[in-house]
Parts: structure tokens; C-alpha cells; sequence
């Protein structure tokens, strides 16, 4: 079924929010190819910019909240901070599209994640991303 079809949760996608600035841009959706982390997004007319595609600062928000979800699974739920991000926007994602982003983890050091993504609608890539969080001492309300 192409992604732009795709209802997420006859797919097995769970629907999930969090308060605050995610929670305006949800809901999201979550699920896993194997132990690989997949977030989710069918994009809204409040998604799109006025070139009908969807805005690069929403696609931004998805990359560093998936890495983020990532590197917390791995570092045990400490709480981080993202100190460095890196974005290409190389495609395009419309309304009714549904963007699948996977957050890779590329090294996990002691108090440093080295993060990459890349952001799909079907086999075509829209965007991708590079960056690196630090982590502090105590755990996250995730």
C-alpha cells in the first residue's frame, strides 16, 4: 500500500501525543521495522506552507523529536539536549502524505548521541538530517 493510502492505524501505527509544542502538530504515530524506531505523520492543510508542500520547519520538528525519541530509548530515558542539527530538505511531502522518518543512531558516547535521519513518503526520500545531543545527569518525562 503506497504511504500516501495508507491509513496508519489499520497498519499497526499507535496513535500518541505529547503536551506542548508536539502535541499542536499530532497526533503522531509510532511503530518498528524489527528494532528500528518509526515516527509518523499524515500530513493536514496545517502542515502546508503556501507553496502546498509541507513546511520545512515542520519537517525539522519531526526529525529532531524522532532522533530524540531514539537516543532516549538508548541512553536509558536521561534527560538530553539537542547542541547540534543539520537539515536537507531534498524533496517534496503534500497534504494527504503520509512522512515515515528513521532516526538512526550513528555512536553513542558517555554524555553525547551522534544522531542521523531520514524523512520518507513511500520510497522517496524528503528530507534528512545529522546531529548530536548531549545528556545530563537524571531521567526524562518520556
Amino acid at each position: 500500500m503506497l504511504q500516501t493510502d495508507l491509513d496508519p492505524a489499520a497498519e499497526g501505527w499507535d496513535a500518541y501525543s505529547e503536551p506542548g509544542y508536539i502535541e499542536l502538530i499530532g497526533p503522531l504515530w509510532r511503530s518498528r521495522e524489527g528494532d528500528q524506531l518509526l515516527i509518523g505523520l499524515k500530513l493536514a492543510d496545517k502542515h502546508i506552507n503556501r507553496n502546498g508542500v509541507a513546511h520545512g520547519g515542520l519537517l525539522m520538528t519531526l526529525l529532531d523529536h524522532a532522533m530524540a525519541m531514539a537516543s532516549q530509548e538508548k541512553n536509558g530515558n536521561r534527560l538530553q539536549a539537542t547542541i547540534q542539527f543539520e537539515t536537507q530538505l531534498v524533496g517534496k511531502a503534500v497534504r494527504g502524505d503520509f512522512l515515515v522518518i528513521r532516526p538512526q543512531i550513528m555512536r553513542a558516547a558517555r554524555s553525547l548521541m551522534f544522531m542521523r535521519a531520514v524523512g520518507t513518503v513511500d520510497d522517496r526520500v524528503v528530507v534528512s538530517a545529522s546531529g548530536v545531543w548531549t545528556l545530563f545527569d537524571g531521567e526524562g518525562k518520556r
